[in-house]
């Protein structure tokens, strides 16, 4: 393949990674998560949250300028695809082909960021959880 190509896969297969050791790591923080006395949990909980509100900004951000690149992208059609080929439109080409691969690249950021978002979705559960078993029922 072309050094772009491989270059791009090579990226790709980097963020996947990454995004892998996220999902390992997230698998650990809520298997040690459940485990932590109050205070423990208490203290985690709170170090979760304060990060999570700038992972919410920024993945929303993220989403809709993913969502915009998308929409540009599938504006160009086949057809058009097939007449930049035939009339040699390299620049026309090189930018789509520039375009496709930012919108992989961000959607790989987008999905590392809800990894994130999903900790502290994770976190709001089990505290809430917590709440309603350390609240002792009333007597009937």
């Amino acid at each position: 393949m072309g050094e772009k190509i491989d270059a791009f896969c090579e990226g790709a297969k980097s963020e996947l990674t990454d995004i892998e050791s996220g999902v390992s790591k997230l698998k650990s923080f809520l298997e040690e998560f459940t485990r932590k006395d109050e205070m423990a949990f208490e203290a985690m909980k709170n170090e979760t949250m304060e990060k999570a509100e700038s992972v919410h900004h920024e993945l929303e951000r993220r989403s809709q300028g993913l969502a915009d690149k998308a929409r540009r992208l599938k504006e160009e059609t086949s057809d058009r695809i097939a007449e930049w080929k035939q009339s040699r439109e390299q620049k026309k080409l090189e930018q789509r082909a520039e375009d496709a691969a930012d919108y992989a690249r961000e959607s790989l950021v987008v999905a590392t960021l809800a990894i994130r978002e999903a900790q502290a979705a994770i976190v709001e559960a089990v505290a809430a959880r917590r709440d309603v078993e350390n609240v002792p029922s009333k007597a009937a």
